[in-house]
């Protein structure tokens, strides 16, 4: 069961981990001084120094987190997932987003092409192909001249719901999707019918005990329908397409759709400039072990 599944494509490039480590030793007193110099510090000056560099990242980055090595992770999930790389031997999965992934991550602070371009440039590393193909595919004029429903696509996509496109398209006829209305982590909720304690924590979202009876339904037999909630509606496997289709929709009530937030267009252009950007830094292998 994989719910608003995340990954800040930042990490690609070693040499955007490099720029992250550089600035954690200088927020330390460390600035050139290495791994040894860290290791002396104490517990504190790294817990602050650390948050320090969180702060100072770009707006809906994290500074933080795994990298591919080209070893131990050869290269970033959502290509080994395209290049047939993964566990195949899982039976059935429960692949889940919000409709709202990226949202509590930014800031309603107006900004400006020029904003947009530079975190852009920022995330892929200068790459002027890079770029210019991105702003090409999310012109502001398509969001209505809105730079925060531009952004939050951005980041909706890159870091977050292209990753449920790419694990249905890995597990092509056994996964059973599901989007749920509201904020990133707001799926969870639906996972523990506790009526108002998560929903309360997590702004407001339905528990719903007809959505439990699918999971404990998958536990059980591998199918969420046959110990389903009589209420419920049938819920078939996702099916792919343009837009992935048979998705459970999951608001004040269930309803099925077709995925209108991990289009093909959009997740298909994203993973392109995965491949291109990680070739281009000598650190890709485009093909399954």
């Amino acid at each position: 069961m994989i719910q608003s599944p995340a990954f800040n494509d930042a990490t690609w490039d070693r040499r955007v981990s490099q720029r992250t480590f550089q600035a954690f030793e200088t927020a330390t007193g460390c600035a050139g001084k290495g791994i040894e110099c860290l290791r002396s510090k104490d517990l504190k000056t790294i817990g602050d120094s650390q948050m320090k560099v969180v702060d100072g990242a770009p707006e809906a980055t994290f500074a933080f987190g795994p990298s591919a090595d080209g070893n131990f992770a050869r290269q970033l999930p959502q290509l080994e997932l395209a290049t047939g790389n993964f566990f195949k031997e899982v039976e059935v999965l429960v692949v889940s987003h919000t409709t709202k992934e990226a949202h509590m991550f930014l800031s309603k602070t107006n900004k400006n092409n020029k904003a947009f371009k530079t975190f852009v440039d920022w995330s892929y590393g200068n790459n002027t192909r890079v770029t210019d193909a991105v702003l090409q595919h999310v012109p502001i004029s398509k969001f209505d001249n809105s730079q925060f429903d531009r952004m939050a696509a951005f980041v909706q996509w890159t870091t977050f719901v292209c990753s449920t496109r790419f694990m249905t398209e890995a597990y092509s006829g056994k996964t059973y999707n599901v989007q749920f209305a509201g904020n990133h982590g707001m799926d969870i909720a639906a996972d523990f019918y506790e009526p108002g304690f998560f929903s309360n924590i997590l702004g407001g979202v339905p528990t719903n005990a007809a959505f439990q009876k699918y999971l404990i339904s998958v536990a059980r037999s591998g199918n969420p329908n046959m110990f389903k909630d009589a209420s419920a509606p049938e819920w078939p496997k996702a099916t792919l397409g343009p837009e992935i289709g048979n998705v459970l929709s999951v608001d004040n009530g269930f309803k099925l759709i077709n995925d209108q937030l991990n289009k093909e267009e959009d997740c298909g252009l994203f993973k392109n400039v995965y491949a291109a950007i990680t070739k281009e830094a000598g650190e890709t292998i485009l093909s399954s072990n």
